[in-house]
């Protein structure tokens, strides 16, 4: 490998015409290998992004999928629940990119991805768990300690705001 990683599994993912290939496609794919090393119960991961593509948005797309691909609904799983997560995705390639830029886009991946994966675990909380209320905790349990003001609107507040659509 060029970059010197040892692996004991080596996939080869397929994407598509190289005139075709694009950022979406990317997330794709590192989804596609995260899934695939859950499956094979991998604990870490390298993906190698060629540059094809510009260097710290392929990175920001490679850790918002390898976090899409990572994601498991299985709260309310009873039987043969086993953890499988990645733990460890090493991005590696041919791109020249600053230090701060590769923070960036990782941070970044990582927030969308996160927050990604935070809406797919709601809507797959059934009605009687996830209330109004208890959504409105959880808005505040996440947007508060990143400093985000989140306004809880009562019924009555609702309608003075004609929000009929919505009640």
């Amino acid at each position: 490998h060029p970059s010197g990683l040892k692996a004991q599994r080596l996939l080869l993912i397929g994407g598509g015409k190289q005139s075709e290939f694009n950022l979406a496609r990317l997330r794709e794919v590192a989804g596609t290998t995260v899934r695939s090393a859950r499956n094979h119960q991998s604990r870490s991961v390298a993906l190698y992004i060629r540059d094809a593509l510009p260097g710290t948005e392929a990175l920001r797309v490679s850790v918002e999928g390898a976090l899409y691909g990572n994601y498991e609904p299985d709260v309310y799983k009873t039987r043969d629940k086993e953890e499988k997560d990645v733990e460890e995705l090493i991005l590696t390639g041919e791109t020249k990119v600053q230090a701060s830029e590769v923070e960036r886009a990782i941070l970044c991946g990582t927030t969308v991805g996160d927050a990604t994966n935070l809406a797919r675990a709601l809507v797959n909380e059934p009605a009687n768990v996830l209330t109004p209320t208890q959504f409105a905790k959880r808005a505040v349990d996440v947007g508060s300690p990143v400093g985000l003001e989140v306004q809880i609107l009562e019924r009555e507040q609702m309608e003075k705001l004609g929000m009929n659509l919505l009640l």
